[in-house]
C-alpha cells in the first residue's frame, strides 16, 4: 500500500536535506549519469561553497524576503579595522571571525554579494510578468514526500500553485 503524499510547510532545508527520501535532484543524477554518480555522491557529500551559498541567499530574498535575516548576515566590509588590508590582515581576520561568532548559524553574505542579490530580486519584482507568477504561488519552499514504486521520495519546488511551478535559478 502506498503512502499519502505529504506537503510540509516552513520544514528547513537541512530538515529536509537530512530525510532518507530520495530527491528529485538525485533521481536526476541517476537518470542523467548513473546509479555510480549517485552512490558517489550520497558517500561524499557536496560541501557549502559561496556560489551555493549565493544561490541559497537569491531564492531566500526573492521568495521569502522577511526571513532572509534569520538565515543570512551581511558583513559590512567597509567597518573593518583596516580598510586598507583584505582578510589576510590579523586584525580584519580577528574582526571577521568576531562577525561570524555573533551570527553563529547564519550564512555570511558579502556586502558586495547583498546588493547584487537586492538588484536581482528588484530586477524580478519589478517585471510585471515575474512578479505576478512569484506572487500567485500558494506554496514557498515546502517540501513534499511520497512514495514511488514503493521508494520514498522528496521534493521542494522553490515555489508553486495549482498551475505551475517555479524554479529560480541564479548564475553568472
Amino acid at each position: 500500500m502506498e503512502k499519502p503524499t505529504l506537503l510540509i510547510q516552513n520544514m528547513s532545508n537541512a530538515d529536509y536535506h537530512a530525510s532518507k527520501a530520495v530527491s528529485s535532484t538525485q533521481l536526476k543524477t541517476i537518470a542523467s549519469k548513473s546509479l555510480a554518480h549517485y552512490i558517489h555522491n550520497l558517500n561524499n557529500p557536496t560541501t557549502q561553497t559561496d556560489a551555493l551559498a549565493f544561490g541559497s541567499a537569491y531564492h531566500k530574498i526573492v521568495l521569502e524576503p522577511d526571513t532572509f535575516e534569520k538565515e543570512f548576515f551581511v558583513i559590512d566590509e567597509s567597518k573593518r579595522p583596516e580598510p586598507d588590508k583584505d582578510f589576510r590582515s590579523a586584525k580584519n581576520r580577528e574582526w571577521k571571525q568576531q562577525q561570524m561568532a555573533a551570527n553563529a548559524g547564519k550564512t555570511l553574505i558579502s556586502s558586495w554579494d547583498y546588493t547584487r542579490l537586492r538588484s536581482m530580486q528588484e530586477v524580478l519584482l519589478n517585471n510585471p510578468f515575474t512578479a505576478e507568477l512569484i506572487n500567485s504561488c500558494d506554496e514557498i519552499e515546502s517540501s513534499i514526500f511520497s512514495e514511488i514504486n514503493g521508494m520514498d521520495v522528496r521534493v521542494r519546488p522553490d515555489a508553486f500553485n495549482q498551475r505551475l511551478i517555479l524554479d529560480l535559478k541564479s548564475t553568472e
